[in-house]
C-alpha cells in the first residue's frame, strides 16, 4: 500500500493549508507600530478575539480537508470502505467541509477589507454567518454530523479489529501524523463541525 503524504494534495494553496500550527499568529506582528500605539486595549482584546475566531476557523478547515483529502478521498479510490460504512464513518463531510471552506473564505474577505490588519465593522458579518438561514444550515449540518459520531466510531474500531487492509491504512497514516479517527473521531464533533 502506498504510503500518504503531502503530495497527494492537489494545489499549493492546499499545501498551505495542511501547515499544522497550534497556535494562532499574533496578529500585532502585521500591525505596524504607529497603529498599535493608537489603539485602546480594550481595542487590542478585541482584535485579539477576532484573530482567535478566524484563525480557529481557518484551522478547523484545515482539519476537515485532511480528512476529507487524506482519508475520504483515499478509502473510496482504493475501495478500502464499503459506501455503507463510509456513510456511517463520514456521514456529512462534504456538506460540513463546504459550510467551513465559505465560511474562512468569507472571512478572508473582512480581512482583505481592512487595510491595516486591524478589523474594523464586524457585527453584520457575524450576523450574517450565524443568524438566520446560514444558522439553520450550520446547525442541522452540524447536528447531522455529531449524531452520527457514536456509529462512526463503533464502525471504525469494528473495522480496525477485523480489517487487516483497513488496520493497515490507519497504521500508515497514524505514522505520518495523521490519526485516522483514534484522536479526530473521538471527539468529531468539536473537532469537525463549528461545536469548538
Amino acid at each position: 500500500m502506498d504510503s500518504v503524504g503531502f503530495a497527494d494534495v492537489q494545489s499549493e494553496d492546499e499545501l498551505y493549508d495542511f501547515d499544522m500550527d497550534t497556535d494562532p499568529p499574533n496578529w500585532q506582528q502585521l500591525v505596524s507600530r504607529e497603529v498599535l500605539m493608537g489603539l485602546k486595549p480594550y481595542e487590542i482584546k478585541r482584535q485579539e478575539v477576532i484573530n482567535e475566531l478566524f484563525y480557529t476557523e481557518r484551522a478547523h478547515v484545515r482539519t476537515l480537508k485532511v480528512l476529507h483529502n487524506v482519508f475520504y478521498q483515499r478509502v473510496t479510490r482504493e475501495g478500502i470502505l464499503s459506501s455503507s460504512d463510509k456513510r456511517k464513518i463520514f456521514s456529512n463531510l462534504e456538506d460540513i467541509l463546504g459550510l467551513h471552506v465559505a465560511l474562512n473564505d468569507q472571512m478572508k474577505a473582512v480581512r482583505k477589507r481592512n487595510e491595516t490588519s486591524v478589523i474594523g465593522q464586524i457585527g453584520e458579518d457575524l450576523l450574517s454567518w450565524f443568524s438566520g438561514p446560514a444558522e439553520e444550515k450550520l446547525k442541522h449540518a452540524t447536528a447531522t454530523f455529531c449524531s452520527n459520531q457514536p456509529f462512526a466510531l463503533e464502525v471504525i474500531k469494528s473495522r480496525q479489529k477485523k480489517d487487516s487492509r483497513f488496520q493497515t491504512f490507519v497504521q500508515v497514516n497514524f505514522t505520518q501524523g495523521f490519526k485516522l479517527h483514534e484522536d479526530v473521531a473521538g471527539d468529531q464533533c468539536s473537532v469537525m463541525n463549528g461545536c469548538r
